[in-house]
């Protein structure tokens, strides 16, 4: 559960422009979530020509103590530098 959570709140900043999907990865969370990293890939999708541009961004938590792995995807609209659209 402390991995779905930290995956929604990756996604969320990803959504809100605060965090940005070009970062490498995998990164450390900040204390106190130390033992934790996350990794966004994000991959363009074909889309019409009149549709706008979307990308599936795949958000990847890890433990380090432990070999659990939470995956959380979702389909984002991108800018037109082709980067995950965020609402700032």
């Amino acid at each position: 559960a402390h991995a779905a959570d930290l995956a929604v709140t990756v996604m969320s900043e990803l959504q809100m422009g605060v965090r940005s999907p070009a970062q490498p990865g995998p990164e450390p969370f900040a204390a106190p979530f130390t033992n934790w990293t996350w990794q966004v890939i994000s991959t363009p999708l074909e889309t019409a020509p009149d549709a706008g541009s979307f990308a599936t961004v795949e958000v990847i938590i890890r433990h380090a103590d432990s070999e659990l792995v939470h995956r959380l995807g979702q389909i984002l609209p991108l800018d037109a530098s082709g980067e995950v659209k965020g609402e700032q």
